[in-house]
């Protein structure tokens, strides 16, 4: 027994001196509530968090349907901002096409690299 104690303090040592986390979150109401709650959580648990990427904000708008959501949007980003304080943030843009192939991997690699200060 003592075994599986002494290796869940170094795992948990491990975690609280090499680790940070990135919170990623989508625009919408449900998942800013659990966004605000694994903040407090691992807040609670002096855990290093680097930064927060908005995911699926949709920036550009061709119709009324994406419009509404952007203004509906609008409201959970700001939100999302302020949970992140002082912490670095990077926003991804909603994409009809799935993010796939090296080249869009590559590209979306750069710039939560860029933003985020990786």
């Amino acid at each position: 027994m003592d075994e599986w104690v002494m290796l869940s303090e170094k795992i948990a040592q491990f975690i609280h001196n090499k680790s940070t986390f990135l919170v990623v979150a989508n625009t919408e109401a449900l998942v800013i509530n659990l966004v605000r709650r694994v903040i407090n959580t691992l807040t609670e648990y002096h855990l290093s968090i680097h930064g927060l990427i908005i995911n699926k904000a949709i920036e550009e708008t061709d119709s009324l349907s994406l419009a509404t959501m952007r203004f509906f949007q609008m409201r959970h980003i700001e939100e999302i901002k302020k949970l992140a304080e002082r912490r670095r943030e990077s926003t991804l843009s909603f994409s009809l096409a799935e993010i796939k192939g090296l080249k869009r991997l590559q590209d979306l690699g750069e710039k939560l690299v860029a933003d985020l200060g990786l």
